[in-house]
């Protein structure tokens, strides 16, 4: 016995984004000049991004920095020749915690797959003009430590099991 849908069923228009945004892998399209138009819910909650801070070729910054190259080059090269075009990439994330330590006081981590540093980077990266980013100025970490600090906090960096490295701050809780 086969079950065969009514006409009814078989009239209704197919919501593709529903369909998309219910598979579990990370899944976007593209137009014809390369811009990537469409990125479905999964990529969306993983990257933790919205689809305005992804749209057209500003997807790269949510890709892992070694990776970006080689995929815009592929992504080129199938724009020109209309050639398939499937690729695997590490995707960056982002991830925020907050809870009270053991000390009572207010821990923030924030956690990045971005790139690593070595060692000797991590050490300095709170250092005022020291920068691993190209155009970056060294200040931003170097602010952030005086402003924890003068708060009664402190501010230093881990590394990750898996790629990246987290940043982590501890402040006094609130008192009334």
């Amino acid at each position: 016995m086969h079950a065969m849908a009514s006409p009814e069923c078989r009239s209704e228009p197919i919501n593709f984004h529903f369909l998309i945004d219910s598979i579990p892998a990370l899944i976007h399209t593209g137009l014809p000049n390369g811009d990537l138009d469409y990125f479905n819910q999964t990529w969306l909650n993983y990257a933790g991004l919205s689809l305005a801070d992804l749209q057209g070729w500003k997807w790269t910054a949510a890709i892992h920095p070694e990776d970006v190259a080689a995929i815009v080059e592929r992504w080129r090269a199938c724009i020109t020749t209309g050639k398939p075009f499937e690729h695997e990439a590490r995707v960056r994330r982002l991830v925020i915690r907050t809870r009270t330590d053991d000390a009572g006081q207010v821990r923030v981590t924030v956690q990045d797959t971005g790139i690593d540093l070595d060692p000797q980077s991590m050490e300095r990266m709170f250092d005022a003009f020291y920068t691993t980013k190209h155009g970056g100025m060294g200040m931003g970490l170097s602010i952030n430590r005086s402003i924890i600090q003068n708060h009664g906090g402190k501010l230093w960096a881990v590394a990750n099991d898996g790629p990246g490295l987290s940043v982590q701050f501890t402040i006094p809780k609130y008192q009334h």
